[in-house]
């Protein structure tokens, strides 16, 4: 599944705030569509455009991770399918590298 160039460009737009937004509803979709707990979802910043986080930074995303997971959780399949592909399209247009065993 391709998202559509404008939407990815729309997001690109919005620089880093739109990656961190892209790397946490990542995880939570993918913890969503996998059945696991968003706490259990390993996310570093390695390969990450040079962007580094610190251990506080860290503790923020988790917990915003786990958050959203939340907020995904009632999403049919399809939906989540969808999203997954949005926001690993978004990072790697944005050069980040998408390591986890991804389904797409």
């Amino acid at each position: 599944m391709s998202p559509p160039k404008e939407e990815i460009d729309r997001m690109l737009a919005k620089g880093q705030r739109g990656v961190l937004s892209s790397i946490i509803c990542l995880a939570a979709c993918v913890a969503v569509q996998r059945g696991e707990r968003a706490e259990d979802i390993k996310v570093e910043s390695a390969g990450m455009a040079g962007l580094e986080f610190t251990s506080e930074q860290m503790a923020f995303i988790k917990a915003s991770i786990v958050s959203a997971a939340r907020e995904f959780a009632g999403d049919p399949p399809e939906s989540l399918v969808y999203s997954i592909a949005l926001y690993r399209a978004h990072l790697k247009a944005a050069g980040f590298v998408i390591e986890e065993g991804m389904t797409h």
